[in-house]
């Protein structure tokens, strides 16, 4: 258990650690997620945005917010109907989004080498299996939070 902790640990970290994709500073994971979701659902709105990610209006646009302030969207509306906002990836915003996905790319690389290189199918069934228990046994604690 120890060690399964010290890895919810690191991923946490992970995930928490403002990074440097290529592009002169450091953003966060939120940021680079909500950059990730505009990619994915290119013509989505603010309150859309919020609904994918299961996030309030408000906590989009904070994050909207400091993306539009590093120039990495750019808001827009369409002619037609001047209420909703709509974000895009501008240059620079889809250059992040490159170096986030090299960075997953080399991480994923690791895993792929030991399953290729050390693990059996056997092997990887436990894994996955272990990782479902894991999720069943924390998702009631999660949604009680919410």
């Amino acid at each position: 258990m120890e060690k399964l902790y010290k890895m919810l640990s690191v991923l946490s970290d992970e995930m928490k650690t403002a990074r440097d994709y290529g592009i002169g500073f450091k953003i966060y994971h939120a940021e680079v997620h909500l950059l990730e979701t505009i990619y994915n659902h290119e013509g989505a709105n603010a309150s859309e945005l919020s609904k994918i990610l299961g996030l309030t209006n408000g906590a989009i646009s904070q994050v909207a917010r400091k993306l539009l302030d590093k120039a990495l969207v750019e808001n827009y509306q369409i002619p037609k109907n001047k209420k909703e906002v709509y974000f895009r990836l501008t240059d620079l915003g889809l250059k992040t989004l490159e170096g986030h996905r090299e960075h997953h790319a080399r991480i994923n690389a690791t895993f792929f080498d030991f399953v290729e290189d050390q693990a059996t199918e056997r092997d990887i069934q436990a894994i996955m299996k272990f990782m479902d228990t894991i999720i069943s046994a924390c998702e009631p604690v999660i949604s009680r939070k919410a």
